[in-house]
C-alpha cells in the first residue's frame, strides 16, 4: 500500500513539473486573476448566506468552492489552475478560522 502512495505522490509531481516546464501566457494569467477576484467575494457572500441558512434549517453546508475550480479547469492550464485552487482555499480558510 505504501508503495502505491509513493508511486501516486512521484505520478503526481512528475506531471507538476512537466506542466511547470511551459510558461502561462498573458491572456490565461488574466483569467486566472479574472477568476479569483470573482471567486473571492461571491465565496465569501455564499459563506455567510450558507452559514445562516444551516443555523436555521440544521442541513448540511454546501460549499460552492468547486464551482470556480471547475471553471478554472476548463479556461487554465494547470500550474495557474494549482496557484487559483490555493487562492481559493487560502481565502476559505481564513474566512472559516476567522
Amino acid at each position: 500500500m505504501l508503495l502505491f502512495v509513493l508511486a501516486v505522490d512521484l505520478a503526481a509531481l512528475a506531471v507538476l513539473v512537466v506542466a511547470a516546464r511551459t510558461a502561462p501566457t498573458s491572456q490565461q494569467w488574466a483569467t486566472a486573476g479574472w477568476l479569483a477576484a470573482a471567486a473571492l467575494p461571491h465565496l465569501h457572500a455564499s459563506h455567510l448566506i450558507e452559514q445562516r441558512r444551516r443555523d436555521r434549517s440544521g442541513s448540511p453546508y454546501v460549499d460552492l468552492c468547486s464551482v470556480w475550480i471547475f471553471a478554472g479547469v476548463l479556461a487554465l492550464p494547470l500550474v495557474l489552475e494549482l496557484a487559483l485552487v490555493a487562492v481559493i482555499y487560502g481565502h476559505r480558510w481564513l474566512l472559516v478560522n476567522r
